[in-house]
């Protein structure tokens, strides 16, 4: 297995560096790892280091929480966090984190897994969510470092649990404890006889709370609402703007906000072709409209306070961003229908607070529907938030009992 899992990191690492010229997140990923070595921090504490492995900003987002409440416990601690994907590196910097250094990921190969905890030392390691990266794990395990996965979310289709468990799921066992989000994964992990996992939650609750708890005003925003309310389209993609566009071109009395999960020019301006109006945030803008674009990076979550409904793309490619952003502020949600892969969907559907639409004509009735329902939604949502805080929290302490 660890022959097949080094093949695997070596071929990864091939591809990635010849789609470079072609590929412009690879071209980042390639060369984000550049002079890594030369990079590293020289001032350490040789044995406080604790390491967070994110392979992006959502979790990176999950960790947060728990760097946080082990930093509280134990201030002199030097945490390390190593993105594998660029968006996590471009980004971690906008987010109030408590980590002491970050960096990028080497390829996964033995020789630099071998080199990156010979150099840290780390005695608590954490990998967040997913990404089990085996030669990592085990060189950490034979330098006597504890293991922990946290805000993990399995399926029965994941290589750990399927045909070929018996060649996967061995990696799993180098973890002391797995903190998994759901009652699914906790029996996935009881099928394989993994004895330690342990039902923790999603600690990005944790995060949206906190992030509720130190909103901002956003003058510009309130300029444009005047008192208003906003229906609001966060990390949206083209097909759920496209999907949406017959409702607001027929909706000028209402107020929208727009925050694209691309704000390269080429999609803004596609934007911009279907509501002319519209205004841009970066612009300041004195124009009127009913339509404002963020074209920026950062603002989402602080928005939500101002929004009578949400919709949260992703949905239709399989690749739902957080919607526990918005439903914090106790409004509906709409999204896609591919929310399989976030157990958290699922269960705000039960709970009537996140509505499914799949066309332009289920905008119209569900957001009726919604609407009608506000004061469920709104004493729903609190009572989900308030029964699953304090996840990390939970985590530290069962990690030092």
């Amino acid at each position: 297995m660890r022959i097949f899992h080094t093949l695997s990191v070596i071929l990864y690492g091939g591809i990635i560096f010849l789609l470079q010229p072609f590929h412009e997140k690879a071209r980042k990923w390639w060369k984000g790892r550049q002079g890594f070595w030369a990079q590293l921090p020289t001032n350490i504490p040789t044995k406080n280091v604790v390491w967070f492995h994110c392979a992006s900003l959502g979790e990176f987002d999950q960790g947060i929480p728990v760097m946080q409440a082990l930093k509280e416990r134990d201030p002199s601690i030097f945490i390390i966090v190593t993105f594998f994907s660029p968006s996590g590196m471009e980004h971690y910097h906008k987010r109030n984190h408590p980590a002491d250094w970050v960096g990028y990921l080497p390829l996964p190969t033995p020789s630099n897994a071998r080199r990156f905890i010979t150099y840290f030392h780390p005695k608590l390691v954490f990998f967040v969510k997913y990404e089990f990266w085996e030669h990592y794990l085990s060189e950490a395990k034979k330098n006597n470092a504890k293991i922990y996965c946290i805000s993990a979310n399995f399926r029965k289709n994941h290589r750990f649990f399927g045909a070929f468990k018996s060649l996967f799921a061995p990696t799993l066992f180098l973890f002391d404890k797995i903190f998994v989000q759901n009652e699914t994964s906790l029996l996935l992990l009881e099928k394989i006889q993994y004895p330690n996992g342990i039902l923790a939650g999603d600690t990005r609750i944790d995060r949206v709370l906190d992030n509720k708890a130190m909103v901002k005003k956003d003058e510009l925003v309130e300029a444009f609402l005047a008192d208003e309310k906003a229906i609001i389209l966060g990390s949206s993609w083209p097909i759920g703007e496209q999907l949406w566009k017959e409702y607001i071109k027929s909706h000028p009395e209402h107020k929208f906000i727009i925050a694209p999960h691309d704000i390269s020019e080429k999609h803004l301006t596609s934007i911009l072709e279907m509501y002319p109006q519209a205004v841009r945030y970066t612009q300041n803008s004195v124009v009127k409209s009913n339509i404002l674009i963020i074209d920026c990076i950062g603002k989402l979550s602080n928005l939500y306070q101002y929004a009578s409904l949400a919709y949260i793309g992703g949905g239709f490619t399989g690749k739902l961003h957080n919607i526990l952003e918005a439903a914090v502020f106790n409004i509906p949600v709409l999204i896609g229908p591919k929310h399989h892969r976030f157990p958290e969907a699922q269960y705000l559907i039960d709970k009537g607070i996140v509505a499914i639409i799949t066309s332009s004509v289920d905008v119209q009735k569900k957001i009726e529907t919604m609407h009608q329902q506000q004061e469920m939604i709104e004493k729903e949502a609190t009572s989900f938030f308030a029964d699953n805080k304090n996840v990390a929290t939970k985590i530290v302490d069962e990690i030092f009992s």
